[in-house]
């Protein structure tokens, strides 16, 4: 089942996947060296730069995992509020989530290990 979708520009090539009270510092992150940076509560993504063109974001309940695009990031996130958003860093973009537990696994996909211009985003609650 789809949640919610996005296709647009991101500011400085960054997908933020997040809380909206996520204070995770991410300030040891190389993008160029590593597609992501995950803590407690987000994730950053390099995605295509703005300049270069248009990035497509969907994030479906589920676990039918696409067959033509390769595993980025799974790992699990806490939520405060039942909720997470996806934005980029100038917050043009924005998207916000919404989830039946408080703990949830995310599952990121994407068509390039660098430069994504196509991401899928599973999401599963996790039982407390």
């Amino acid at each position: 089942m789809l949640l919610g979708a996005i296709t647009a520009r991101f500011a400085h090539g960054l997908l933020i996947i997040a809380a909206p009270e996520s204070s995770d510092p991410h300030d040891d992150w190389d993008p160029v060296s590593e597609p992501f940076h995950a803590g407690l509560d987000s994730v950053y993504v390099g995605v295509l730069s703005a300049p270069s063109g248009l990035v497509s974001v969907e994030f479906f309940d589920g676990e039918e995992y696409p067959q033509d695009l390769a595993l980025i990031y799974s790992g699990e996130m806490h939520l405060k509020d039942l909720k997470f958003l996806a934005f980029d860093p100038n917050e043009t973009v924005l998207l916000t989530v919404l989830t039946d537990s408080s703990r949830v696994r995310i599952s990121l996909f994407g068509d390039e290990p660098e430069d994504l211009s196509k991401v899928q985003v599973f999401v599963n609650s996790i039982a407390a």
